[in-house]
């Protein structure tokens, strides 16, 4: 994979193995986090900002592009690339399906405290989550199975990205599925996958 000749500080990508425990894990509203993050490498304020009405259930696509800020307010997408459109998996459509069944049971305990927003990210009673939830549940997700140190959200991101890159996808085809620039995957997001074995990696949304 090409690279520029910026010096940049190294970050973590997680191995197979710590992937699939996290996924394993994780349950509710985490187990929709770490999928979206480690499997498709969203931005969490991407992750955040998905909409239940932008799956294409049939077709097993999820439009992508829209961010929450720190507000809670929807703004543009990242970068002109942000905005694509992934392919789910199979797994990832029954995982979703269950999260709505779970958060449909949330909206009738919530009763008329529920705010009707259409995000598959939300509270207890339909409210978007705020910033630092994100880290803060896969901090506790990984504190309950072990992982030490904690996983960071863009470490999530960081490994979907990897293993793209690993299963052999150019730096500009995986740029496009990330929703950013050949020089950030080229710079930032590609890791050496080290310490597991690779002959058989989770299955992601792979670059169409």
């Amino acid at each position: 994979m090409p690279s520029s000749d910026v010096e940049t500080r190294p970050r973590r990508a997680l191995t197979a193995d710590e992937l699939s425990l996290l996924r394993s894990e994780a349950t509710g509203l985490t187990a929709v986090l770490v999928e979206l993050l480690g499997r498709y490498g969203l931005r969490p304020a991407e992750a955040r900002a998905v909409l239940w009405s932008a799956i294409d259930w049939d077709g097993a696509l999820l439009a992508v592009g829209p961010r929450l800020n720190r507000s809670n307010e929807r703004i543009d997408p990242k970068t002109r690339t942000a905005e694509r459109s992934l392919r789910l998996t199979d797994e990832t459509l029954g995982l979703l399906r269950r999260w709505r069944a779970e958060q449909a049971e949330l909206e009738k305990t919530a009763a008329s405290l529920w705010l009707d927003c259409d995000l598959i990210v939300t509270n207890e009673i339909g409210e978007p989550v705020n910033y630092w939830f994100v880290p803060q549940a896969l901090a506790a997700l990984c504190n309950r199975i072990g992982i030490t140190p904690s996983v960071s959200p863009y470490e999530l991101r960081h490994t979907a990205i990897s293993f793209q890159a690993d299963a052999g996808h150019s730096a500009w085809a995986i740029a496009d599925w990330a929703g950013t620039s050949e020089r950030m995957i080229a710079d930032v997001y590609r890791h050496k996958l080290v310490g597991t074995s690779l002959l058989s990696p989770p299955k992601v949304g792979s670059v169409s």
